[in-house]
């Protein structure tokens, strides 16, 4: 389904991938995933999140921003780097600080905490729905607050007949 025509009430789960594609620019998805997130802003939607993509954005956003500045092209020469240079980290505050923001200020966007029966549930969904852990255990988060939304560009999740994929 297309991202830009969900307008349910019921909440959705939001991927990193989404935060990811509007705070570094994204050109194929930027316009798409920032009017959704627009909807978050404004409490248009009741869109939800775990603390699993908070790590995910933010690491992804100081892998990508660190292999640009600094002309690396894997994530182990970041790692390496950032071992020697923690200061490095200083270059991500700008997109950092944008992220805090929407998961700060935007009404419709809230941040549900992991209970421990998702950790083992992950298993079942890595095992039965042949899932990577990181999304299993997005999805048994979803299980465990009964959410049958997520908006995402991971084909994986198509998988899962008891949800709803909304694509950019």
């Amino acid at each position: 389904m297309e991202l830009k025509k969900f307008n349910l009430d019921e909440e959705i789960y939001i991927d990193s991938n989404i935060f990811i594609y509007v705070i570094l620019g994204n050109i194929k998805y930027l316009k798409t995933c920032t009017d959704f997130l627009k909807k978050a802003e404004t409490g248009k939607i009741n869109a939800v999140i775990s603390p699993l993509v908070v790590d995910e954005v933010c690491f992804k956003i100081i892998v990508e921003r660190l292999k640009s500045v600094l002309n690396l092209e894997t994530n182990a020469h970041v790692f390496h780097k950032l071992k020697k240079r923690p200061e490095l980290l200083n270059k991500t505050k700008p997109e950092l600080m944008t992220f805090l923001f929407i998961i700060e200020n935007y009404r419709g966007l809230k941040i549900l905490p992991v209970h421990s029966s998702s950790a083992i549930k992950l298993f079942s969904h890595t095992m039965n729905d042949n899932l990577l852990p990181r999304d299993a255990l997005h999805l048994s988060v979803m299980d465990f607050y009964g959410i049958k939304n997520i908006a995402t560009s991971d084909l994986d999740f198509e998988r899962i007949k008891e949800i709803k994929v909304w694509k950019p």
